[in-house]
């Protein structure tokens, strides 16, 4: 995504890919179905073996687009959220990749001190509070 179009042209491609993709697909669909940008999470409540028809089915359906997949029937990593499934509702935390260091900013870099005091939690808040209203 490196340019200020990247996220425009892969949001339309992957828009355009739904559309001739769930047209044609005749199996079970997957119950819950999401996608920021080019990143797709999803929930199913069909068998695991339904699940692994429609993922081999879109794995197949481009041979332009690459998928890769993570089946758990408890949680899984989207983006920067870790999402779990208990008592039949979809609860988020926050996710920390194991290469992230928690710099956020240089104490010397901003002259401001109250905002080097709250940007990590603003920066937090506002890219988890943005990932949940798509839910």
């Amino acid at each position: 995504m490196g340019t200020k179009m990247g996220p425009s042209v892969a949001c339309l491609t992957m828009g355009h890919f739904e559309e001739q993709l769930f047209s044609q697909y005749t199996g079970s669909h997957p119950f819950l179905y999401k996608r920021y940008i080019d990143d797709i999470v999803g929930v199913a409540t069909g068998t695991r073996q339904d699940l692994e028809s429609f993922i081999q089915f879109v794995g197949s359906f481009s041979p332009f687009l690459k998928f890769t997949h993570c089946i758990s029937d408890t949680s899984v990593v989207f983006l920067d959220l870790q999402l779990s499934i208990c008592d039949r509702k979809i609860k988020s935390n926050l996710h920390f990749k194991p290469t992230d260091s928690h710099n956020y900013l240089l104490y010397p870099s901003n002259p401001s001190q109250i905002l080097y005091q709250i940007h990590p939690v603003l920066t937090t808040f506002k890219g988890q509070k943005d990932l949940l209203r798509r839910f």
